[in-house]
């Protein structure tokens, strides 16, 4: 056989390797036509390839080629147990992959005794370029020392000029293995992952990148020690002056079902690229499944799977009896851990693991980007300086008397001296369980109850999210803009729990007050309410202790309930809400008469509605019924009139009981910023925008650090037609967070108004990217219709109807992308089935300029009719 013809061979049989396996016979046949010897070696060549063992995982197939690693394999000889390497004799087979295989071997010089794992390079990876770099990463490697890290212990050259490794031998078993045979739970796993991830990030530190982290080469221990191998594979960060434009060592290597989407195309590899392959591993341990199915794809399928599409939570595959702890916090580490882009992963292994430490310990976790809490923070850090301004503007506004709900109404004189403190986030000190919900339950519940005292400026603990540990305290509250702060450690063991409380001067950082409260996790009721009674007392100088009256639930279960239904509605995910829904109605159960539960109802049925996940007909009957019982029962309750407001505008569309609902709940908590934020877009909507602009200004200035706000502020600017205030505003936004994906689809909107189009287009296609809702997506069709991009206009049209087939998406949606395209029967075919489903969007018919092109048509001055607008005015 000539070199001619072995190049024919291996690119056929490389081009059919690339196809599906029903496909590859034909196309053997078809390229080998009548020469029947062709055909022969070619078919045996394929066979053998796609019976070969590790092929799948064979890197050149995904880097250089499917014939590389064809070539690689036939020239490659194995050893033979028995053999002599160095001065080591093989004694069994460990197993092999692309790049070699591994044995079981001991030392067989009389030297000393000891067992190693020695792994051979395949032929085809012994180039000149390739040892001289393997020579000096090699000792670089052997330094590496680490006590969950197998270490390098030596390497050569066989006598057939194969490169060598010589490890330590672990006697241990796949992390996955481990975690199944024992049955850990999920707590014992993620503390067991936190390990792996310590060791992945001293080697980063050490330069190396690993590039491989896949269970097989996560070896565990009987004493449960996890041990990295195969770092003889690995990536310089700092590769030496003379390599540059060679490849590594190990250019090639990786395992598909691991690999990140920049190694799958070739991209540079850091040490995110380790991170996402640990998100790989933790999705598998808690799951018990890898994110996605790779099994029998092409390589092209492999590569759009992996670099395009999102995967499931773990928490919706996982066995039934994980799903509870794996989901909220874990789903969201897992799936930060698991972004595609390496720069919106986390920073390196050990912010991974210091992740998973809060999730352990019961503290908020940065993987709650797209919540707000996440972006708070980064937005607080970036911009300290405008949020003590917002304070300050906060300061002046400052709070109307009212009656809260930890109240009576016996009296609403002012406290001696004006209230100013925030209440910072409990922080959990110690604990052997998830108690996260009771630290932030107390610290929210404390907060509200404190904004009751009249008078009383309070910065809430979701407010004052920023890191404060080991800040200056007299920094803390001169950027919070607070006289005081009030600080909590919570302690749990067994039954036990302990709540450590003090006061601090702002001005002085001098503790102006302290106590100690213990009791049981089942007593948490008396545990609030004497908490809650000394705060009072103690802030308002004596004068709320006789007036002090709990109308929280008396029954110490059913407060539990509530406190982790607002503790998983808090984390704003769909899932979350779900579950809250649950906590509360069981809540409900145990205490018909808690108003608050059925306020927490209220609020999880509303967002279900508002995110799209139920249709208006099964979500905001559910709002109305809960917030109704709430104010029954409470009738200060200001989420609750807030809500029902909200149901009254956006389904009922009752416009005037909506108004006086919205002016209810701010009368009753003029701080709360959602309704605020709410009343603003009821205002818009009635093309009141100069109050609108107030009031969202107002919301602003309540929670300066939410980019959620600052976005309402540059929408309302928009459809008020101040583009230059809108574009301001969103700008702003995103130079706090460039990824927050509503601010871009506002801003493409502005840009696409003032003739933009490019850049419109450019900020609606990174908006959809971003957030990949049916809102992007049908703003995005609509630039493309404008853009005169017709077929990506039809594509996303399409995309959004087969999400309608999906689940419940608003035809409004689809009437907003026909209107791009100039298709206004169409438009308004889908705004009267809008208008049937009770879409909330409807309410906004007035004044969404989007809109503009159907305002004299009759069919759409029907349909405002219909809405109510006519009606309501804009008085």
């Amino acid at each position: 056989m000539t070199r001619d013809d072995w190049k024919r061979i291996k690119d056929i049989a490389a081009a059919a390797l690339d196809l599906p396996e029903q496909e590859r016979a034909d196309y053997v046949a078809r390229r080998c036509g009548p020469d029947a010897a062709l055909w022969r070696e070619v078919s045996s060549l394929v066979d053998a390839a796609a019976r070969a063992e590790g092929l799948y995982e064979t890197p050149s197939v995904l880097i250089a080629g499917a014939a590389e690693a064809l070539e690689s394999l036939i020239q490659f000889e194995a050893p033979r147990v028995g053999d002599r390497v160095g001065p080591y004799r093989l004694v069994r087979s460990l197993g092999g992959g692309g790049m070699g295989i591994a044995y079981l071997a001991v030392r067989d010089d009389a030297e000393y005794e000891k067992r190693v794992a020695i792994k051979l390079l395949r032929r085809g990876m012994d180039s000149e370029a390739v040892l001289r770099r393997f020579r000096r990463e090699r000792q670089i490697l052997a330094d590496l020392d680490h006590p969950n890290i197998a270490r390098l212990l030596d390497g050569g050259t066989t006598s057939h000029g194969l490169p060598y490794f010589v490890m330590e031998y672990v006697d241990g078993v796949p992390i996955d293995y481990y975690c199944r045979s024992r049955r850990l739970t999920t707590r014992e796993r993620v503390i067991l992952f936190r390990r792996v991830c310590e060791a992945v990030d001293y080697a980063h530190r050490q330069q190396v990148v690993h590039r491989d982290l896949k269970p097989a080469n996560i070896l565990v221990t009987a004493d449960g020690t996890p041990k990295l191998l195969d770092f003889g594979i690995s990536t310089l960060l700092m590769p030496h002056a003379d390599d540059r434009g060679e490849p590594t060592l190990a250019t090639q290597a990786m395992s598909p079902p691991y690999a990140s989407p920049e190694q799958l195309r070739g991209g540079p590899i850091t040490p995110a690229s380790d991170v996402y392959s640990l998100g790989v591993l933790l999705y598998e341990m808690l799951a018990e499944r890898r994110p996605y199915t790779l099994d029998g794809r092409t390589l092209r399928e492999i590569d759009e799977v992996v670099c395009e599409r999102q995967p499931a939570p773990p928490s919706a595959v996982a066995p039934a009896a994980a799903r509870a702890a794996i989901a909220g916090d874990l789903d969201d580490i897992v799936l930060m851990a698991l972004r595609k882009e390496p720069h919106r992963r986390y920073a390196s292994a050990a912010a991974l693991s210091e992740d998973v430490r809060h999730h352990l310990e019961g503290l908020p976790v940065v993987a709650r980007t797209g919540k707000l809490g996440y972006r708070a923070v980064r937005a607080f850090k970036r911009h300290r300086l405008r949020f003590v301004e917002a304070a300050l503007v906060v300061a002046m506004i400052g709070a109307a008397a009212v009656t809260g709900p930890w109240w009576s109404a016996a009296s609403t004189a002012a406290p001696a001296a004006p209230v100013s403190v925030a209440v910072l986030p409990f922080r959990i000190a110690a604990s052997d369980r998830d108690v996260g919900y009771v630290a932030e339950g107390l610290a929210a519940g404390l907060g509200d109850s404190v904004a009751a005292i009249p008078g009383a400026h309070v910065v809430a603990p979701e407010a004052a999210m920023p890191p404060w540990a080991g800040r200056d305290l007299r920094a803390i509250a001169r950027d919070l803009g607070v006289a005081s702060l009030l600080i909590g450690e919570l302690s749990q063991s067994g039954g036990r729990v302990s709540m450590d409380l003090r006061l601090v001067d702002g001005s002085t950082g001098q503790r102006l007050w302290t106590r100690r409260y213990d009791g049981r996790l089942s007593g948490l009721v008396t545990l609030r309410d004497g908490i809650t009674r000394d705060v009072l007392d103690h802030l308002s100088s004596g004068a709320a202790g006789g007036r002090f009256a709990a109308r929280e639930t008396s029954d110490p279960l059913a407060y539990e309930l509530y406190l982790k239904g607002r503790y998983v509605w808090n984390k704003r995910t769909e899932d979350g809400f779900r579950r809250g829904v649950d906590y509360f109605r069981e809540a409900i159960a145990r205490d018909p008469r808690y108003a608050r539960a059925y306020a927490g109802l209220a609020d999880c049925y509303n967002l279900l509605g508002i995110w799209g996940v139920l249709p208006p007909d099964e979500a905001m009957p559910q709002v109305e019924d809960a917030a109704s019982r709430a104010i029954a029962l409470d009738g200060t309750l200001a989420d609750a009139h807030a809500s029902l407001a909200f149901v009254q505008w956006v389904y009922r569309r009752d416009w005037d009981a909506a108004g006086a609902g919205f002016q209810r709940a701010l009368a009753l908590d003029p701080g709360y910023a959602t309704a605020h934020t709410w009343y603003a877009y009821y205002l818009a909507s009635l093309r009141r925008f100069d109050e609108a602009v107030v009031a969202v200004q107002r919301a602003r200035a309540l929670d300066p650090i939410s980019l959620s706000i600052g976005t309402d502020v540059g929408e309302i600017y928009y459809w008020g037609g101040r583009d230059d205030a809108a574009r301001t505003a969103l700008e702003s936004v995103l130079q706090v967070e460039p990824d927050f994906a509503m601010a871009r689809n506002i801003l493409g909107l502005v840009l696409l108004r003032e003739g933009r189009v490019d850049e419109a287009v450019q900020q609606l296609e990174a908006a959809h990217r971003l957030g990949g809702g049916a809102r992007t997506l049908s703003t995005l069709a609509y630039a493309y219709g404008v853009a005169g991009m017709d077929a990506k206009a039809d594509e996303s049209i399409a995309a959004l109807q087969a999400l309608a087939r999906e689940r419940y998406t608003s035809a409004f949606a689809l009437a907003i992308a026909h209107l791009g395209s100039g298709r206004l029967e169409a438009a308004l075919d889908d705004l009267e089935r809008a208008l049937d489903e009770r879409s909330d969007a409807m309410v906004i018919l007035g004044a969404y300029p989007l809109l503009d092109p159907l305002r004299r048509h009759p069919r759409f001055e029907a349909l405002m009719r219909r809405v109510g607008l006519s009606r309501a005015g804009s008085d």
